[in-house]
């Protein structure tokens, strides 16, 4: 049945029931009644994935048909829903069935009225709206032993991209696949291009009067299971990449004009930027409060409605409003930096797949953010202005870092590195402890910690946002888990360096009752450590395929002072403990008879280390597990330490529970 699917507003002719279009192939597919137990999941098995593209017409068609076979009656209730996305503002789309099929008997459920349209904004909590609208059906009477078949055209596209055509295509999933097809129809003078990554499958090519119809298509592909800690924009699935763009010249031209700043600027926006003037003489300070500015008045909405999702707004109208999403704050920044003579441009990135760009065809889809480029004494910067105030001078300002951006200035050919980076401070962690010369005497302990870069703007924002007694709060609740009796002597204070992008926090507690009494009348005490033990994450054993994430290089140090209450002689321990680009150094040291000092350092200095060296990795974890902490173990005679013949772990001792793996915790072991 064909007709249009009700749709409450303006763009009621953008949804409709109709035919499977001429140009569309439909070819049959295997429908195994028992497939087997690896293809499977969720109570559904997958028979086709099938996607063809039609780019012969003014207006690129994308259809899709999709069918599963339902094996149990949790798998029924996922098949019986049916939804397509599309973007009312620039695309149709036109529905061509829903079926189900038992045995012989063939049910098609797509009537113009059994279809609802919602307004499902996938990205609220991310205070992003796109406007789009999905068309919803709930199939009644869906049995185990059913196929659901479903197939559906969109047609159009948002007109920035001019009709360029860009798409990813999957062949593997997270769940086995019976069968994946895509297909393409050019004409012979509309070139598209295409690489196969991961053993995607090449296609097979059909000449016809001008027309080329390539097609792909992968039969019973198990599962990709992805590794734990794999670099995030490394592919682990076979893919296609197709593109109509021919270069990243092409890419820029076309968003380059979008971010035009000429335009007069409102009074009060251009009397800020004459106080900026008048206030920072220097380009690096002007550069750093432009950055501030922007942050702390462009409260953060994206408003991505039909071409608002690629493009801008004028900045007379975010600057109003006082809202608007990075492509606003990009344009708005470099409106002012333009005025205040910095050299500045907007700069598009991929916040997950950055990495990898430089591996990419040149495509207008490799891109989900914007954040700018300025160059000050010839010094290139990547700043966010998407981020809450950040402190720090220029130099200090923690930078934005995604791999690899598309700069939209005027002449730019292709893409720039955003590297390296060197690994910096991000926490400093001073602690001391101080015990009473009794089991039952009460300790005291403080924290001073002292936060850098990206650690220091979020701590700073936090507290704008909570308020320092609501951090305190929950730091003592942290430290409550450890030692439940534990007492704040005072508020937590704060010391600001916003120069220096540096914040610091001190703390000092009462441990009522710091020993516990362990067998054998023994009692035990054992420091905590909150910032570098928990740094890395463990790994299952055996070999890998992909590299180790390991994050933004950065370096972490700690320092804790014990004031014990009686002599516990020792030698301590020096350890060191690397794989390449990790290092993770513990040493604790006697600096008077009843004082030890333990001090650690975690330095990360590239972002993956190889998946060859995962057994050095696994290495270093351990030794943050296991040598992150001391733990004080004694003998007690009433309420008193037991001082005869006492001894700490030499560092021999603890070289031997490296070499075995770290079976063992550090301990400074009194009999």
């Amino acid at each position: 049945m064909s007709g249009a699917i009700p749709i409450t507003g303006p763009q009621t002719d953008r949804a409709r029931t109709g035919p499977v279009p001429d140009w569309v192939v439909h070819e049959p597919f295997d429908s195994p009644a028992l497939p087997e137990d690896v293809f499977v999941s969720g109570g559904r098995c997958t028979l086709l994935d099938d996607t063809q593209v039609n780019l012969t017409g003014p207006e690129r068609a994308w259809h899709g048909r999709y069918a599963e076979r339902v094996m149990t009656n949790a798998g029924a209730e996922r098949s019986a829903q049916f939804s397509v996305a599309f973007d009312p503002s620039c695309e149709t789309v036109e529905i061509h069935f829903v079926r189900v099929r038992r045995g012989t008997n063939v049910i098609d459920h797509a009537r113009p009225d059994a279809f609802e349209v919602l307004r499902r904004e996938r990205s609220l909590e991310r205070l992003v709206f796109d406007g789009r609208l999905t068309i919803h059906l709930v199939i009644p009477d869906v049995r185990p032993g059913d196929v659901v078949e479903s197939a559906y055209t969109i047609t159009g596209g948002s007109p920035v991209l001019k009709g360029k055509h860009a798409a990813w295509i999957a062949f593997e999933w997270a769940q086995a696949m019976m069968e994946t097809r895509h297909r393409v129809l050019t004409r012979a003078d509309r070139p598209i291009h295409f690489r196969a990554v991961n053993g995607a499958p090449q296609p097979e090519v059909i000449e016809t009067d001008g027309l080329i119809d390539r097609r792909w298509r992968t039969v019973r592909r198990p599962a990709v299971e992805v590794e734990d800690l794999a670099p995030p924009w490394e592919i682990s699935r076979a893919e296609v990449q197709f593109t109509e763009f021919e270069s990243w010249a092409e890419v820029a031209d076309l968003f380059t004009p979008l971010y035009e700043t000429g335009q007069d600027l409102p009074e009060d926006l251009n009397a800020a930027i004459a106080h900026i003037a008048e206030t920072c003489p220097t380009p690096a300070e002007r550069a750093a409060e432009v950055l501030r500015f922007v942050q702390g008045n462009l409260r953060y909405l994206a408003l991505s409605i039909g071409e608002g999702g690629l493009q801008p707004r004028p900045i007379e109208t975010a600057w109003t409003s006082r809202y608007g999403d990075c492509k606003d704050a990009a344009r708005l920044y470099v409106a002012m930096a333009a005025r205040l003579g910095l050299q500045a441009c907007p700069a598009l990135v991929n916040t997950r797949q950055g990495e990898s760009l430089a591996e990419w065809l040149p495509t207008a889809s490799a891109f989900d953010h914007c954040i700018v480029r300025v160059i000050v004494d010839g010094k290139t910067h990547w700043l966010d202005p998407t981020r809450r105030n950040q402190a720090g001078r220029l130099e200090r300002i923690h930078h934005a870092y995604f791999g690899w951006a598309l700069p939209l200035a005027p002449g730019v050919e292709r893409l720039e590195t955003m590297g390296p980076v060197a690994a910096e401070y991000i926490v400093d962690v001073r602690e001391r402890a101080v015990f009473g010369p009794r089991p039952s005497s009460p300790a005291t302990y403080e924290w001073r910690t002292t936060y850098y870069s990206w650690r220091a703007d979020d701590l700073r924002e936090r507290i704008a946002n909570e308020g320092l007694s609501a951090v305190a709060k929950s730091y003592l609740r942290q430290l409550q888990e450890v030692w439940p009796g534990i007492i704040a002597l005072e508020p937590m204070s704060v010391e600001d360096d916003p120069a220096e992008n540096r914040l610091t926090t001190t703390e000092r507690y009462e441990l009522p009752v710091p020993w516990r009494r362990i067998d054998g009348g023994r009692v035990e005490f054992a420091t905590k450590d909150f910032f570098i033990g928990a740094d890395l994450v463990d790994l299952p054993p055996g070999p890998r395929k992909r590299d180790m994430y390991l994050g933004r290089p950065r370096i972490t140090t700690r320092h804790v002072e014990l004031e014990l209450p009686a002599d516990w002689p020792s030698e301590g321990w020096d350890v060191a403990v690397e794989a390449p680009g990790l290092k993770f150094e513990t040493k604790l040291q006697r600096v008077k008879k009843r004082r030890f000092v333990l001090d650690q350092r975690l330095e990360v200095t590239r972002d993956t280390t190889p998946a060859a060296d995962v057994a050095r990795y696994s290495e270093v974890v351990a030794a943050l597990r296991k040598g992150a902490d001391v733990v004080i173990h004694s003998a007690t005679q009433g309420d008193a330490f037991r001082g005869a013949r006492a001894g700490w772990m030499t560092t021999l001792g603890f070289m031997a529970v490296v070499a075995i793996g770290l079976s063992a915790v550090i301990v400074l072991f009194r009999t």
